[in-house]
């Protein structure tokens, strides 16, 4: 693999998973579970799209954690 198609996976992988979180979180405000709706700027979605992997790894064991917690 070249170093381009090594960042276009990146950002493509990065693409994919804020994607299901933007979705959940939807998912989520429409079932009333959200005090705020979440909009994110531009900035924080180039931010989010760079950083994606700390912060899907936030994302996920949070929610995972939660998922059981709350299924017991």
């Amino acid at each position: 693999m070249t170093v381009f198609q090594y960042i276009s996976l990146y950002i493509m992988l990065g693409c994919v998973n804020n994607l299901i979180i933007m979705l959940i979180l939807d998912y989520v405000d429409r079932k009333g579970g959200l005090t705020e709706r979440f909009h994110p700027t531009t900035e924080q979605v180039v931010w989010g799209l760079i950083l994606w992997p700390v912060t899907g790894w936030i994302f996920w064991s949070e929610f995972f954690k939660t998922w059981w917690k709350n299924n017991q």
